[in-house]
């Protein structure tokens, strides 16, 4: 099944603060047992509709991002959460909060409990008045090779530059100034795979409530 979205997407992520790595685990100086450094759950990546902001985790949990991109660090295309200690990625579960009542809402329905994939597919709309349409996308993976230790991480991989914020922690945004978030795919590492989606219709006001999307990396 195939999701739209609103707008601006935003992504922003936390991490957990870990002690001296170690096979076992760590203890604090309180005796309080933590988790090893290479163990601390992900952040909660959020994508809000709208111009396309993404925050990497929120409030005290947010984390900024890092250039995904490991031969070209001006890349602005490619980009990770920047968090050497977070736990090894197998899948995504992903929520959408969808605005009620409003323009904007799913032209296909969402489902209401999370759904679990290999790769997370959005697709923003920026001029739908031509033929085709023209769009962008932004998709998150896992991959290996950007870790020295072969460590499965998320990778978001956009078609269209990303700026990003000077704020703490940074945001990355894409804003041409019109368009919506239009569509969220869920689906595995192979593309022949089965895949579940839903699409936004255009919510045609800035005022309108957008639709967020939460993906939350799972070990």
């Amino acid at each position: 099944m195939t999701r739209f979205f609103n707008r601006p997407v935003a992504i922003a992520g936390a991490v957990a603060v870990g002690c001296a790595a170690i096979a076992a685990g760590c203890s604090s100086f309180s005796g309080q047992r933590v988790k090893p450094f290479d163990d601390e759950d992900r952040s909660q990546i959020i994508v809000r509709g709208g111009s396309a902001i993404f925050d990497d985790g929120t409030g005290s949990n947010a984390r900024p991002w890092k250039g995904g991109n490991p031969n070209n660090p001006r890349d602005k295309k490619k980009w990770q959460p920047d968090q050497p200690g977070g736990a090894k990625v197998s899948a995504y579960a992903v929520t959408v909060q969808q605005p009620p009542n409003a323009a904007g809402t799913p032209s296909t329905p969402c489902p209401t409990l999370p759904l679990v994939g290999q790769v997370v597919t959005l697709e923003y709309t920026v001029d739908p008045n031509v033929v085709p349409p023209k769009t962008e996308q932004f998709t998150f993976s896992i991959v290996t090779a950007n870790n020295p230790s072969g460590k499965p991480e998320p990778l978001l991989s956009s078609s269209v530059d990303l700026d990003q914020s000077s704020s703490t922690p940074s945001q990355l945004t894409y804003d041409p100034n019109m368009g919506w978030l239009s569509k969220v795919t869920i689906g595995g590492s192979d593309p022949s795979a089965p895949s579940q989606s839903c699409s936004f219709d255009n919510p045609n006001s800035t005022s309108t409530p957008k639709a967020v999307v939460a993906i939350q990396p799972l070990k």
